[in-house]
């Protein structure tokens, strides 16, 4: 009843190019069709943060002490240390015979190396009254100063006590020392601050001959000696370099 009637070739040839003409014709005016499965979005979200971030790197960040983070993002801490010692003026009082030498207790000790930590070289935990001449080890008598200073302040030390040696001489010794100045250093490259460190100091000491108490026996009596005159023996003034 119905009879099927064949396009002739030439019209879908014609039909053909039509269809390519058009969709050049889409492509030309900026439309396409979009891949929207979900392996096409994640891959376009990936690729849009990575565009993101290398246009534009990321800053350096000033912490909380003002300085700069480094590259692995580690802050640089700033290290603070207050000498424990304030007293400035020391005397041992009159000494007639060398002591036994007690040496440095453990917190001084601790605290000189902090500050060597801070400062580098040599430090060591000084007597201000030498222990030979009955100086102690505690904060009350310690400062830290380098090994340097240390050795100059043996000079007028090692004299003192050869004055009264072992005791048996007739000399008796006073000592004194006075820290001339304390200031708050600044150390670089990282800027820790040492607090109150004592940088100056002066020596000296008195001798005199000893006071003799009356004694003895009735035929061999010893009378009364009053101490003799004070010779007095001034250091010079000694400065840390820092």
């Amino acid at each position: 009843m119905y009879q099927q009637i064949e396009k002739p070739k030439e019209y879908k040839s014609r039909a053909g190019a039509s269809s390519v003409a058009q969709m050049k014709d889409i492509k030309k005016r900026g439309f396409a069709f979009e891949d929207n499965r979900l392996e096409a979005v994640a891959q376009k979200t990936m690729r849009t943060l990575a565009n993101s971030n290398f246009s534009h790197p990321i800053q350096k960040k000033k912490n909380k002490t003002g300085f700069m983070n480094d590259s692995a993002g580690v802050i640089q801490r700033v290290t603070t240390i207050t000498i424990t010692n304030t007293t400035d003026n020391y005397d041992s009082g009159w000494v007639r015979a060398e002591t036994r030498s007690t040496g440095v207790n453990a917190g001084p000790q601790r605290e000189a190396q902090a500050v060597a930590a801070i400062a580098g070289g040599d430090w060591v935990g000084g007597h201000m009254v030498n222990d030979r001449l009955g100086g102690t080890g505690g904060f009350e008598n310690i400062v830290p100063i380098t090994a340097s200073m240390n050795n100059q302040h043996h000079t007028i030390e090692n004299a003192a006590q050869r004055i009264v040696g072992d005791g048996t001489g007739p000399h008796e010794v006073r000592y004194r020392m006075n820290i001339l100045s304390r200031k708050n250093y600044t150390i670089t490259p990282k800027n820790d601050v040492i607090n109150n460190l004592a940088d100056s100091f002066q020596q000296s000491y008195d001798y005199r001959t000893k006071e003799v108490q009356a004694g003895g026996t009735s035929s061999r009596p010893i009378p009364y000696q009053a101490p003799g005159p004070i010779t007095t023996v001034v250091g010079d003034v000694l400065n840390m370099s820092v």
